[in-house]
Parts: structure tokens; C-alpha cells; sequence
């Protein structure tokens, strides 16, 4: 897997980690590009055969993610979609990846188990489905390397109250002295 990240959201370890947990078994021989988009919200495309643009025959993900999307954000229901409920820019990434890897997916087992009321080889609603899959299990599971980051961050932020309330007491037990002018 190649990872083009022109994305200023995610750095390289985070999306690598991300495509880790969400990628489908059988997709194997697949890039992805992930770039900033100019709109809120985000967007992603699934070339299943390759494209010109990527200047190979390789599977192609590109998934744009706006940096200043409001949180947290809603896909609305549409034609097909599902709708669903994302709380940060992580979760964006997660779902988009996820829906996105789906439909390589889909290329690979074109007649293999489909969620209710999907249509057709290629169905949105099959790739949500797991894309909404995907998002609860980051959000109880995360990945490695995003609970250690956050057990540094919680560690970190635990010494530095230590020592606030450290420098608190010790300026409450300096003894104040009177220095008046002319007392003795």
C-alpha cells in the first residue's frame, strides 16, 4: 500500500494506523491519496480499476476531508446512503476510508455477503454499513498507536497539574513577612 498524504488534518502514522484497522480482507495491492478539500464535509472515490491520473493499473482511494468541517457532523440519508453521525476529524477519516476500501472490496467478491437491502455489486448502502461498523469499533477499540499517543498526552497533562498544584503550595506556605517602614 502506498500512502500519498497531502491532507495538513492527519499525519502519515495516524492514516497508515486508520487504514490498518478499516481495511476489508482480500484488498491487498491498493493506494491511497488524502488531500484537503476546499468545501465542508468530505468526499472520497474508489478507482476499482485503476486510474490514468494515479499513472497505474493499481486499485486508487482518494478521500478529501475539509480541515474547518464543524464537529460534530452529520451524512445525511440520501439515495442509497445511510446516515450517520461523526464526532471528529479522526472518525471522518475512519469512515471515509472504510466506505472507500469497501468497494474495492466489493471488486474482489462480487457475489459475497452484502448488508440488507443492498443493490448491486457496487452499493453505497453496503459500504456505509461498514464504514458505520468501522466507526464504532475505532471508537472502542482505537488503534495502538493512537492510545499510546493518548495515554502520553493524559500522562503529560497529569505531571503538569502535579506540578501547578506543587507551585501552589508552596507559595501559600512562604511565611509573609511586614516590612514597614521605621517598625523594628
Amino acid at each position: 500500500m502506498k500512502l500519498r498524504n497531502f491532507s495538513k488534518i492527519y499525519d502519515d502514522q495516524t492514516a497508515r494506523e486508520i487504514i490498518r484497522l478499516v481495511v476489508p480482507s482480500y484488498v491487498t495491492n491498493y493506494d491511497v491519496m488524502l488531500k484537503n478539500r476546499g468545501r465542508k464535509g468530505a468526499r472520497g472515490k474508489a478507482y476499482v480499476d485503476g486510474s490514468s491520473y494515479h499513472n497505474g493499473g493499481h486499485q486508487f482511494v482518494v478521500v478529501s476531508v475539509a480541515p474547518d468541517t464543524i464537529y460534530p457532523y452529520t451524512f445525511p440519508k440520501r439515495k442509497g446512503y445511510l446516515e450517520c453521525r461523526i464526532r471528529n476529524e479522526l472518525e471522518m477519516l475512519v469512515h471515509m476510508l472504510a466506505h472507500e476500501l469497501r468497494h474495492l472490496w466489493q471488486k474482489k467478491v462480487p457475489r459475497g455477503h452484502r448488508v440488507w437491502g443492498a443493490r448491486g455489486q457496487y452499493s453505497e448502502r453496503d459500504a456505509d454499513a461498514y464504514a458505520i461498523r468501522m466507526v464504532r469499533k475505532f471508537r472502542n477499540e482505537g488503534t495502538p498507536y493512537l492510545n499510546e499517543l493518548a495515554r502520553l498526552r493524559r500522562v503529560i497533562i497529569d505531571e503538569s497539574a502535579k506540578k501547578e498544584k506543587e507551585n501552589q503550595n508552596d507559595i501559600s506556605r512562604k511565611p509573609v513577612h511586614s516590612s514597614r517602614p521605621g517598625s523594628a
